[in-house]
């Protein structure tokens, strides 16, 4: 009887803290469903943050492996591309040395022939621009002032450009500056071909803007719009300079010029060109027709 009482107490104990329980898992559920939405959000969210970070847990250890592997792939990939690029540059560069030499090689017997042949090479044309300081212009004269003169290296007879297309000659050099008499001056010939055929003629300013043509061997039958060009016949200019076109054919075949003094503010002289050379490009091309 005497260990049975203890057991006995024991029992009852287990039971009363059933029971407890039981009722606060009671009061629990009839707070939670009976309108106490503080206490059921307070619940709600602390199950579903544990339940996120479980889950979170568990995808980051499952998909852990599959992480890794993906990382090593696109190493190895990229590894391989750097390659491919490397050996594509270092084929390039060796293509390019071999460029370079045969360069080189090719330079050297190009000299070599030079030498052997005594090639001298040609001079290249040199041309020294300048503003128009003031034209002097008259009803008897048609000239014009350029900021360059025999300092700057400047010779007597030199033609006188504007965008590319003849429009005088230098007839007078001082120090810093010159005198340039136009085409379109009385006092002016001018060897000339046209560039169609090749026939060859004098040009004579009118003393306004045009000029005109002179034949000493009947007149040409040239058409209108046929382009003008300097033959370099005597040395006068060099040959091949553009000068005008062909706008009448009656009486007298007329030259327009194709640009005129008062369109432009810059002109070109060329300053190393001399008669000889002019000379040997004129029999230079006799010789090519």
């Amino acid at each position: 009887m005497k260990k049975s009482a203890p057991l006995s107490k024991r029992r009852r104990f287990y039971k009363k803290l059933q029971i407890t329980g039981l009722v606060i898992f009671f009061v629990l559920s009839v707070a939670f469903f009976m309108g106490r939405t503080d206490l059921r959000q307070s619940i709600y969210t602390s199950v579903r943050s544990v339940t996120t970070s479980v889950f979170s847990g568990i995808s980051y250890i499952l998909y852990a492996p599959f992480n890794f592997l993906y990382d090593q792939y696109h190493g190895v990939v990229s590894r391989e591309k750097t390659f491919e690029q490397n050996k594509l540059l270092r084929q390039k560069l060796h293509e390019t040395k071999i460029y370079q030499e045969k360069y080189f090689l090719t330079e050297s017997e190009n000299q070599r022939l030079k030498n052997i042949v005594g090639f001298i090479p040609e001079k290249k044309s040199e041309y020294l621009s300048s503003y128009i300081y003031q034209d002097f212009s008259t009803v008897f004269s048609k000239s014009i002032l350029i900021h360059v003169g025999a300092k700057d290296g400047i010779k007597r007879y030199a033609p006188v450009l504007a965008k590319g297309f003849l429009i005088g000659q230098v007839v007078g050099v001082y120090p810093s500056f010159s005198r340039v008499l136009l085409l379109s001056d009385s006092t002016i010939k001018i060897p000339i071909k046209s560039e169609k055929e090749g026939k060859r003629f004098f040009l004579q300013g009118d003393n306004e803007r045009k000029g005109i043509l002179v034949f000493p061997e009947g007149k040409p039958q040239l058409g209108k719009g046929e382009r003008i060009l300097t033959s370099g016949f005597q040395g006068v200019f060099p040959p091949n300079i553009p000068v005008g076109f062909v706008s009448e054919t009656g009486k007298d075949i007329v030259i327009d010029f194709f640009v005129q003094p008062k369109d432009i503010e810059v002109v070109s002289v060329l300053k190393n060109f001399t008669s000889e050379n002019w000379e040997k490009e004129e029999n230079e091309e006799k010789e090519s027709e």
